[in-house]
């Protein structure tokens, strides 16, 4: 045999050398060698070199990606879940094209290395495509370098199907804090304010600080002096009462964002009284002939708020029996015999602590109080007899004076913004209630036996219930 081509055996009947027919014998169990081309080589380190750039390039995606909030990143998680695939795919074929063809390289190699039985041949052979072939100890055996790699084609389908499954988004409680412009109470007043020329101050109230040009009456003046809350803090006190709910800040940080605030606002301390007692009802007629249309009618509700000493009370009526009382004159009148409600309430100033806290968007409120301190009323702070002239500061000032007066705006400005609070709630809420009932049916009365100055006087009950108008049987009406 020359040249890896294999020559028939002579037809002679006696060989012409000893040992040629030793020689055809071995050659027919001799597979041709095969030179390992530098294509393969090539192919199979190509192949290789594209799964590490793949691998290369899932791991620096997922790094990148690995704890950063979406907001930050230019990519929607579709377009992540994409490139995760395309990244995975690509590693997978490219290793497989790789193993694959150092697999067949190699089964030719073991295959010529020595004879081999049919059944272990096609086991080899299968170990690609039936994982069962991987438990045929023979293979094993013939071929454990070939068994590997078929281990590793196989589990390499598997490993592939967790990247992009794990690249998800998760949420996790981060804190973090942001500059926003929020409305805060009672801000401080900056050290560079010059209270004593026309620096504004941001306040509850309507232009407490004023300058008053020089007059007959005095000298040129800077003075403060409250006056009446803002039409806008009014408005929201107003929108509170009819919505019965907290106003909605309108400034939103964002969802599950969080602000603390920490001032001194007011807070009501009331009393509750009971005590019996009378009040006059009047008669009230519709203005007809019909005199089933007529009632009495008495005030059984009152809400007052008393701006200058900032106490807010609640009166409360509850009609029993009443009395009408007829003149020889023929003039009457009705009393009314009542149990009396009476809350009174007068303000404190405490320190808030509040949270404000926006879960899903919605913004909810929790507070504490401390701190509790008596509210000064206006004659309190201003200057002269009962505070008629509030804080004045002649100009111009004089550096004690001055100090003076920065040291007293230091703490009534504060203050007068807890006024403004009360004044906006309080003036919304004053208010009064009249109760009517029919004119009462003689049925309905019983004369007094002691009746006194030509005056009868007749005990009634009954308040407040509607009853059928029969003539048969009632002569009238008082």
């Amino acid at each position: 045999m020359e040249d890896d081509i294999e020559t028939p055996p002579s037809t002679s009947p006696a060989p012409s050398r000893p040992n040629s027919t030793r020689g055809a014998k071995a050659a027919r169990y001799k597979f041709p060698n095969r030179e390992v081309h530098w294509k393969y080589i090539g192919m199979i380190t190509g192949f290789l070199f594209a799964a590490l750039l793949s691998a290369l390039g899932h791991y620096r995606l997922v790094r990148y990606l690995d704890g950063k909030l979406t907001d930050e990143v230019y990519l929607t998680q579709s377009e992540v879940s994409a490139i995760s695939i395309l990244f995975t795919t690509l590693f997978k074929a490219a290793l497989t094209a790789s193993i694959g063809t150092c697999f067949a390289q190699h089964l030719w190699f073991v295959l010529s290395e020595k004879a081999t039985s049919l059944s272990t041949i096609d086991k080899l052979f299968a170990l690609r495509t039936n994982i069962l072939a991987l438990c045929h100890l023979r293979s094993i055996l013939r071929a454990p370098l070939l068994f590997l790699m078929a281990l590793l084609v196989w589990c390499l389908g598997f490993a592939t199907i967790y990247p992009p499954g794990a690249l998800i988004v998760t949420f996790e409680a981060n804190t973090f804090t942001e500059n926003y412009n929020m409305s805060v109470m009672n801000p401080p007043i900056p050290q560079n304010l010059d209270l004593a020329a026309n620096d504004t101050f941001p306040t509850l109230s309507d232009d407490p600080l004023i300058t008053l040009e020089a007059d007959n009456q005095g000298p040129r003046s800077r003075q403060f002096w409250y006056k009446a809350p803002k039409q806008s803090l009014v408005n929201i006190a107003q929108s509170i009462i009819t919505n019965n709910q907290v106003f909605r800040l309108l400034v939103q940080p964002g969802e599950n964002s969080t602000f603390r605030l920490q001032f001194r606002a007011p807070q009501y301390k009331c009393t509750v009284s009971r005590y019996n007692g009378s009040i006059p009802l009047e008669y009230r007629t519709q203005g007809n002939t019909d005199e089933t249309d007529d009632a009495l009618t008495g005030l059984v509700f009152v809400s007052e708020w008393n701006a200058i000493s900032h106490l807010y009370s609640v009166i409360q009526h509850r009609i029993g029996n009443y009395t009408v009382q007829r003149s020889q004159q023929n003039t009457t009148s009705y009393e009314a015999f009542v149990e009396t409600t009476e809350q009174s309430c007068h303000p404190t100033s405490v320190l808030y602590a509040v949270e404000v806290t926006f879960p899903r968007g919605i913004q909810t409120i929790q507070h504490s109080l401390s701190d509790a301190r008596s509210l000064p009323k206006q004659k309190d702070l201003y200057d002269g007899l009962q505070g008629s002239l509030g804080i004045s500061l002649v100009l111009p000032p004089e550096s004690q004076a001055l100090e003076e007066w920065r040291q007293k705006m230091l703490t009534a400005l504060p203050i007068s913004n807890e006024w403004a609070l009360l004044d906006a709630l309080g003036s919304s809420l004053e208010g009064s209630f009249y109760e009517d009932s029919p004119r009462p049916y003689p049925d309905e009365c019983r004369k007094r036996q002691n009746s006194k100055n030509d005056t009868d006087i007749s005990d009634c009950w009954g308040w407040g219930s509607i009853k059928p108008y029969n003539p048969a049987n009632n002569s009238g009406k008082f």
